[in-house]
């Protein structure tokens, strides 16, 4: 089962000052989203209150209609799962037992490993593509690698809603889509939904079949990717003069910045 979230007239601020406002968007059970903005746009917090870790100052926070403040921690967790961009892991721990903090929500109050819960941290390891790595010391893994155990660990929780922040960040080319290729196999297989944080907007039109396009606590385009991805629309977002092209191989739009050596040029081919 997926689960669907809905943010209506939500406004919320650090110290003051706003990084969401009046704030609307509905995800439908079983959805791929992407959110696309620059730094300060409000996705991370928009995710921070999607996993019940903010709460907004106006407005609600919804999550298969309930509000999210009408939730217990633990049956949140069961819930939805967060990948963050790092995990805090005490040395020595092997990859099987970061996975085992994933079946934390389901653990019984005497907190004994259930075989339900082995089966679960094995069926995890398998969809994550890490199976091999299981005994291995989490400390020695490269960062793609440690990229999939945290999916692995967010896939053990059983969630309905995975939410991820920039899950590329640090990762050359290799380990970027081999994690995406996994979550986008996580959200066939097991019909969750997904919500991700995204800074490269060609990798998103890529796994994202919805993408949002944030800038000053608002959505600005909402939409597939042809829609989304147009470069009057990234250039006023971003600030930055952008290249849009249509590859026929890939079928999605392909953004590149323009250097400044080529700006002037472009400019004079309007």
């Amino acid at each position: 089962m997926s689960a669907g979230l809905e943010l209506t007239a939500v406004s919320f601020g650090y110290a003051g000052l706003p990084v969401l406002k009046d704030f609307c968007l509905t995800v439908r059970p079983g959805e791929a989203v992407a959110l696309l903005g620059p730094n300060g746009c409000g996705k991370t917090t928009l995710l921070r209150l999607a996993a019940g870790v903010r709460h907004a100052d106006e407005g609600t926070v919804r999550i298969d209609g309930r509000p999210v403040r009408g939730y217990g921690r633990k049956e949140l967790a069961r819930i939805v799962a967060t990948l963050p961009q790092e995990l805090d892991v005490p040395p020595g721990w092997s990859v099987r037992e970061v996975v085992g903090l994933g079946r934390t929500p389901h653990v019984s109050l005497l907190g004994s490993v259930t075989p339900t819960d082995r089966d679960s941290m094995d069926r995890a390891l398998d969809l994550a593509r890490c199976a091999d790595l299981a005994e291995r010391e989490y400390g020695t893994l490269s960062g793609g690698q440690k990229q999939r155990v945290a999916l692995a660990m967010a896939v053990a929780q059983e969630p309905r809603l995975l939410l991820l922040d920039e899950p590329t960040s640090h990762l050359d080319l290799r380990y970027r889509t081999a994690l995406l290729d996994a979550i986008r196999d996580l959200h066939h297989e097991l019909g969750l939904t997904v919500l991700a944080a995204m800074h490269d907007p060609t990798l998103a039109a890529l796994y994202f079949p919805r993408l949002l396009l944030m800038a000053e606590w608002r959505i600005v385009a909402d939409g597939p990717a042809e829609d989304v991805l147009t470069a009057s629309l990234l250039q006023e977002v971003y600030g930055v003069p952008v290249h849009v092209t249509s590859d026929p191989a890939l079928g999605v739009p392909v953004v590149n910045v323009l250097p400044a050596r080529l700006r002037h040029r472009a400019a004079g081919t309007r």
